[in-house]
């Protein structure tokens, strides 16, 4: 759904501004998951995207820092 509200964001933007010479799309912690959704979903080859920032640490992989935070948390709870 997210990813859907984005393009129509950008339609919107078309259709009341024009075309932009450039439409890149950030994406921020959870927002670069969706923002990864667009590309996928709304960017194939020649698509109205030009570019993606992805700032999210799950999909750069980082996701051993989360199992991290788990791990000591359960510790906590327990004693």
């Amino acid at each position: 759904m997210a990813a859907a509200d984005t393009e129509n964001v950008r339609r919107l933007f078309v259709e009341e501004f024009g075309e932009p010479r450039r439409t890149y799309v950030h994406g921020q912690s959870w927002g670069g998951n969706v923002a990864a959704k667009v590309v996928e979903t709304y960017a194939p080859e020649g698509g109205p995207y030009d570019g993606a920032l992805l700032t999210n640490g799950v999909l750069g992989g980082a996701s051993r820092g989360y199992d991290h935070r788990v791990d000591l948390r359960v510790v906590y709870q327990y004693y």
